[in-house]
């Protein structure tokens, strides 16, 4: 592994229900993820919402994992309970 200089890890965590996003309580949201609206000019539909909410059934029990990039080009994943 290169060494790690100037580069921070991130813990990528399970995606939180669009509740949680909507309040700003996690920093791993984004509003285009679950916004109902893409655009101001686009129509209204649930189907954005709908699609980030199974995204999320589906994903919430996935295990959290640390990356962080090194000098020698590479990104580096490991689980945060092994290192």
């Amino acid at each position: 592994m290169g060494d790690i200089f100037h580069s921070s890890p991130i813990l990528v965590t399970p995606p939180v229900p669009s509740g949680l996003c909507q309040l700003g309580l996690s920093n791993q949201c984004l509003l285009s993820l679950f916004s109902d609206n893409m655009t101001p000019e686009a129509p209204t539909s649930s189907s954005f919402r709908q699609s980030y909410d199974e995204y999320q059934a589906k994903n919430e029990h996935r295990t959290e994992i640390v990356l962080v990039g090194s000098n020698d080009g590479m990104l580096h994943a490991s689980t945060p309970a092994t290192g």
